[in-house]
């Protein structure tokens, strides 16, 4: 984790300020959106490689594989069980599946991850996609990732 004010500001290079600002101005009315251009704001940063690095070398036994799931046989089951709870959360939001694999395409296997991990969570926690359960959700990870979309949320 970065802990000094040094190492922080290194690791801000490279932000879109103009993106962060319209994630600031959207995310209350609109949190997808306002998630989507924090995602952006960061996506060329110093601290978005140095915690992509950080992840990538974490999951390397992993790398290049495609998490592959079937939503529709994963919502035949209880909604109690874990499979059940997560097809139920990303067919309620309107999600798309196909958003969350992408067979054959094993260039973001880490990203793709990611945002699997990230409705999981929502599911294994009880935070909802409201401005306020994504907040609560970004506390909730923002100690095992360390990544700007969590911080600049655990801190508004």
């Amino acid at each position: 984790m970065v802990s000094n004010p040094r190492a922080i500001a290194s690791k801000a290079q490279g932000i879109n300020w103009s993106e962060l600002l319209l994630a600031y101005k959207t995310f209350k009315d609109n949190t997808a959106t306002g998630i989507l251009h924090i995602l952006e704001a960061d996506r060329h940063s110093c601290w978005h490689r140095w915690v992509m690095k950080r992840l990538e070398f974490q999951a390397a036994d992993l790398e290049g594989k495609i998490v592959v799931f079937n939503v529709s046989e994963l919502a035949k089951l209880p909604r109690h069980t874990l499979g059940g709870a997560f097809a139920y959360h990303l067919i309620s939001n309107g999600f798309d599946p196909e958003a969350f694999t992408t067979p054959g395409s094993s260039s973001n296997w880490l990203g793709q991850r990611l945002s699997v991990a990230h409705d999981v969570h929502h599911v294994m926690t009880g935070f909802d996609g409201t401005p306020v359960g994504e907040f609560g959700l970004a506390a909730f990870t923002f100690v095992q990732w360390g990544n700007m979309l969590n911080a600049l949320m655990a801190n508004s």
